[in-house]
């Protein structure tokens, strides 16, 4: 179910005050009355901090099985966010530990490492013949 870009403006103006929201050119609109105002359309190579936040989707999309939900309550959707948000502050834990991320290195993140793994488990199982 694809929608136009631009569907997606009442969202952003629910946020107003409270957060800028980063998007592509995608977002305009030939009426600049209709862009809301917390809405910042960036240029390439501006705000590359997005590009990590969609990094970050699109690894635990394929880690958590994301574009699958199909829940028709909202109780179960709530509970897969859930753990969504907690696979994904595990994760960072995890990258933090075990490949020595540090404070200067903001948002670097192995979940690749972790996607790869978590993926296919029937290759992880190996067999001595």
């Amino acid at each position: 179910m694809n929608r136009h870009d631009q569907v997606f403006y009442p969202l952003v103006k629910a946020v107003g005050e409270q957060a800028i929201v980063l998007a592509d050119w995608g977002y305009r609109s030939a009426e600049k009355t209709l862009v809301p105002a917390n809405l910042k359309l960036c240029k390439k190579g501006t705000w590359n901090e997005r590009m990590q936040v969609e990094t970050a989707f699109s690894l635990l999309t394929r880690v958590v099985n994301l574009k699958r939900m199909d829940h028709r309550r909202e109780a179960y959707l709530t509970a897969h966010l859930a753990y969504v948000a907690a696979v994904f502050n595990v994760l960072l834990a995890w990258s933090r530990e075990w490949f020595g991320w540090v404070s200067e290195d903001v948002f670097k993140m192995h979940l690749a490492t972790f996607s790869l793994r978590i993926s296919k488990p029937a290759q992880l199982v190996t067999t001595d013949r």
